[in-house]
């Protein structure tokens, strides 16, 4: 069993990358530099060099508010590559794992996201996320789909590296108090993959709970102080009308585990757990 990598340098990938190391899990990892996706000639290229059973697309345009002043690009590396990545994994018989997100949703219902549930995304980034997932359920056979929301990890850029870098140089910390999802873990999301391996469809991944991204960054806090780390800024909250942004969000993205549960076998763990797992980790 053999991974390959699509994107190396993010976040996610990364956390593949240390946890494939760690487990002796044979793998390669390529940048956009080394191959890409937007070019089905390149891809080509590694399909026929290369010996793998899997591709992981861990890349993809990640910026949600850049995405809306240049959304061709947004959608030529979300749903362009996708696509391609798609027919030459149907080509070649290998399974595609590609991870979208919870801003596939508007917001706008008032309990958890099941799979199911209708899309209707209300920024580029959303829409080019959710036309990634179309691809994908039209021109590939053996697929997952993973949808994640407000992923963190102990390297990388990600709100809770942010947070512990704010506490310690500002004296005030406005975070958006009315914007309501599920923190995940990379760790969780990777350790979940390796259990969906046999699955086709899509799949929410998050940890357990709810939360708003003021009480993720007050939890953050609360660690801090308990572990005596420096950390002087007093976190207040704001609403989103309040913060400018140039991408909506959604106001209610919490995603349902339910079905990747059933197949796990267990659900994952709280995302105050998990958090604390993480910054107990950046700390050492």
């Amino acid at each position: 069993m053999r991974f390959w990598i699509v994107g190396k340098n993010g976040m996610l990938s990364n956390a593949f990358q240390r946890y494939f190391t760690k487990k002796g899990v044979s793998f390669f990892a390529t940048s956009r530099e080394e191959v890409d996706i937007t070019s089905r000639k390149s891809l080509e290229k590694i399909f026929e060099k290369e010996a793998f059973d899997y591709v992981i697309n861990a890349s993809g345009y990640t910026q949600v508010d850049q995405a809306q002043k240049e959304p061709s690009l947004a959608i030529l590396l979300n749903s362009v590559g996708v696509k391609n990545l798609s027919i030459l994994c149907k080509k070649h018989h290998k399974k595609l794992i590609h991870f979208s997100t919870d801003y596939v949703f508007d917001g706008e219902k008032d309990e958890g996201y099941v799979e199911s549930d209708k899309t209707a995304p209300i920024s580029v980034y959303g829409m080019s996320k959710r036309d990634g997932e179309l691809q994908i359920a039209k021109y590939a056979d053996d697929f997952l789909i993973l949808r994640v929301s407000w992923l963190f990890d102990e390297e990388g850029k990600n709100f809770v590296r942010t947070m512990l870098k704010l506490l310690q140089e500002k004296d005030t910390i406005k975070v958006v108090s009315d914007q309501i999802g599920s923190p995940t873990y990379t760790l969780d999301v990777i350790e979940s993959v390796m259990e969906l391996l046999g699955q086709v469809g899509i799949y929410h991944i998050a940890n357990r709970g709810m939360v708003s991204w003021f009480c993720f960054a007050k939890e953050i806090a609360l660690f801090c102080n308990e572990n005596q780390l420096e950390s002087k800024a007093d976190v207040v909250p704001i609403e989103t009308k309040d913060y400018k942004a140039d991408a909506k969000r959604p106001l209610f993205s919490y995603l349902d585990t339910t079905k990747a549960t059933a197949v796990i076998g267990k659900e994952h763990r709280d995302w105050k757990i998990a958090l604390r797992d993480c910054l107990e980790k950046i700390c050492k």
